[in-house]
């Protein structure tokens, strides 16, 4: 691709031609960078994603492929009392929206925060990548059932942070107007206060928590133009989960979130 001027030229320079040597290191330096990536989603992906000789179960539990024939891309193992527990990760993320606790479908023992870590940054890849995240084509779910879903999450991930048992998706459905009102005004502030960090006497501000903190404020202000408190409970449940699953460790807006809903007298207070 060039610019205007140079595509008008009879005869384009290209930079990389007159310099070789850079060429290669170039070259390199993208390779070393396409394998870290590929290496990342293999590690999420769990033991056994390259050689499945280990793998218990022989066949997936939804699809019934055969564990030789799922892509690596596609596949996820959690490991329990020895056993190596595979699944299709479509599979996987259907399954994780039916309870708070994510199990392992075979033996319904609870997956551990670093299982579910893992799944969750996968289906995050799979959004980015637009890959599909179900095995359904498509989504034939109401605006009453995505909040539902949102709300679940959020709370899983409440979950993996270790403060479980302190909140239920259904005591942030049943909010009221007031209550978010009040609940985003409190998580806002929180964040104002968070997203400056000190340096050597100097007052820095976090681009990302700098982000969150403009997103939230944004929906603080204009609650009020919703009609009905179904929207508004969906697109603020949107807002948080998208906030958390952008951060690599979410435990102290996690705090934030705990902290705002007992103050919007959602949870109790001695929690």
């Amino acid at each position: 691709m060039f610019c205007a001027t140079h595509m008008r030229a009879k005869h384009s320079r290209i930079w990389a031609d007159f310099n070789p040597s850079v060429k290669r290191k170039i070259i390199k330096i993208q390779a070393v960078w396409r394998r870290f990536l590929v290496q990342r989603i293999l590690g999420l992906a769990g033991k056994g994603v390259l050689c499945r000789k280990h793998c218990h179960n022989e066949d997936e539990l939804v699809t019934s492929d055969s564990k030789d024939k799922i892509h690596p891309f596609d596949y996820f193992s959690i490991e329990e009392d020895g056993k190596l527990w595979w699944f299709d990760q479509k599979s996987m993320i259907d399954w994780s929206e039916k309870n708070i606790e994510i199990t392992n479908p075979f033996t319904r023992t609870v997956l551990s925060p670093n299982d579910c870590r893992r799944l969750r940054k996968l289906r995050m890849h799979r959004i980015r990548k637009n890959m599909p995240i179900t095995h359904s084509e498509t989504d034939t779910r109401t605006k009453e059932e995505h909040r539902d879903i949102r709300w679940l999450r959020i709370v899983q991930i409440i979950n993996e942070c270790g403060m479980d048992e302190t909140v239920h998706p259904n005591d942030c459905i049943g909010m009221e107007t007031e209550q978010y009102i009040e609940f985003m005004g409190k998580l806002v502030e929180q964040v104002k206060n968070w997203m400056y960090v000190r340096d050597e006497d100097q007052c820095l501000v976090r681009s990302r928590r700098w982000k969150y903190f403009c997103l939230l404020r944004v929906m603080r202000n204009t609650i009020h133009t919703y009609l009905d408190e179904i929207s508004l409970s969906n697109d603020i449940s949107g807002l948080i989960l998208g906030c958390l699953n952008d951060m690599s460790d979410p435990t102290e807006f996690v705090f934030f979130i705990l902290s705002a809903l007992v103050s919007s007298d959602v949870l109790a207070a001695d929690l």
